[in-house]
Formats: C-alpha cells, structure tokens, sequence
C-alpha cells in the first residue's frame, strides 16, 4: 500500500513541475512576441519619422510655406510615439523574462 502512495505522491511532484515549467515557457513566449511587436511598431514610427524629415528638407529647399501640414504630422508622430511609450511602460511592468530588451 505504501507503494502505491509513494507513485502518487511522486506522480504529483512530476506533474506539478510539468504545468510549472510550461507556465514559464509560456510567458517567456508572450514576453518574445511583445517586445518583437514593439520592435516593429518602433521602426515603423522610425520610418516614418524619417519620412516626414525629409518632407520638411523638401519644403525648406522650395520655400514653401506648409506649416499647418507639418505641425498635424509631427502631431501625429508625437502621439504615436506616446501611445508606444504607454504600451512598452505597460509590457515592461508586466514582464517576467526580458526586462533588458523591454529597458533597451
């Protein structure tokens, strides 16, 4: 009988470090498609800062008189970037596994 009690016992502690390591698989997992995400969203928000960098060498070189457009898409690429800011400050808190990527 005691046996028998020692397999389940031993069975338990198994499955126990089973579903625990599956758990930190998992948010080690979640963590990687966050900060992938971020990266992404973040050379997107690059390019298109660049883009509007050299809209604005564009518009210096002819004289041309736009700055309601330029300030509307420095607005928006500001929000953006606040919006980002929010997001990686949210992921950051939440994050278990990749503090450095979420800091760097």
């Amino acid at each position: 009988m005691s046996d028998i009690n020692q397999y389940r016992y031993l069975f338990a502690g198994v499955l126990t470090l089973v579903v625990f390591l599956l758990g930190i698989f998992v948010s080690g997992q979640l963590d990687d498609t966050r900060v992938s995400a971020l990266e992404n969203s973040i050379e997107k928000n690059n390019v298109d800062l660049q883009s509007t960098q050299m809209q604005l060498s564009y518009l210096r070189s002819e004289n041309v008189q736009s700055c309601e457009v330029l300030r509307a898409g420095l607005q928006d690429i500001v929000s953006s970037y606040n919006k980002r800011l929010s997001s990686l400050q949210t992921y950051q808190d939440d994050s278990i596994f990749n503090e450095g990527e979420f800091k760097t």
